[in-house]
């Protein structure tokens, strides 16, 4: 089982690995999870808690409310009892358990979602939960026992969270997105310029292990990498438009 231990003690655990990735994080006697899948994995999530060794999970973090990362939350919550946290956006999304799919940003995705998206978000719909810790800002988890803090990290959708802990690992969700090969950035974004900011705060953070809802870790160097080529192209686009407007004039 893939564990990361930062340098207070925290222990970072990938409990269930495959179409969406799901981690306990664990300090001093308790635990949390993040993310919670599909509900079909349901099985495999509480098997790796086990498998962990690792107290029950009290409260289940959301890194975004889309159906591959909130559908066992309910589930969850029944096994264990735990409060569920997600962004304060997404509420009404959790509790109908129908999550707007993000837009697409290439020519292929974009075509993809104008087939797919109202029927897809029908045929995905997953049992409801409440959320019980909504968050709107920056909040910390000091009063859980754990020197972290969740943050919104807008883009991919409006509701993104991340969670850093002790400075040093970011679970992310899919504001990164580790299954391609070229880039770190999902395919499927909501809003360019939000994500970027993300993206930013992500790097100025400090942390040097990037823990993503999909794919494996990734390092503060891609990240930077990863930055550098958008700030690229948006250089670039600028100075296209404006070349644009001079020829326009």
């Amino acid at each position: 089982m893939n564990t990361w231990i930062t340098e207070k003690g925290t222990r970072i655990k990938l409990v269930f690995y495959g179409p969406s990735n799901v981690y306990l994080v664990s300090r001093d006697g308790h635990s949390f999870l993040v993310d919670a899948a599909t509900l079909v994995l349901l099985g495999g999530i509480t098997a790796g808690v086990k498998k962990s060794g690792e107290p029950a999970p009290s409260m289940l973090v959301l890194t975004h409310t889309h159906f591959d990362h909130a559908g066992s939350a309910a589930a969850l919550r029944a096994r264990y009892g735990l409060k569920i946290m997600a962004h304060g956006h997404d509420v009404d999304f959790v509790a109908s358990g129908i999550s707007p799919f993000p837009a697409g940003t290439t020519l292929g995705t974009k075509a993809f979602m104008a087939v797919m998206k109202l029927p897809g978000e029908l045929v995905t719909r997953y049992p409801g939960a409440s959320v019980d810790i909504p968050v709107s800002e920056p909040i910390s988890l000091e009063d859980h026992g754990y020197d972290a803090l969740v943050m919104p990290t807008p883009g991919h959708s409006e509701g993104c969270l991340s969670i850093v802990v002790d400075n040093e690992v970011a679970l992310v969700g899919d504001t990164l997105y580790a299954l391609a090969t070229k880039s770190i950035v999902s395919p499927f974004v909501d809003d360019k310029d939000k994500l970027f900011e993300s993206l930013c705060w992500l790097y100025d953070s400090g942390c040097q292990v990037f823990l993503p809802g999909h794919g494996p870790a990734i390092s503060r160097e891609r990240l930077k990498e990863q930055i550098d080529d958008l700030v690229r192209r948006r250089k670039l686009k600028a100075q296209r438009k404006q070349r644009e407007q001079y020829e326009d004039s």
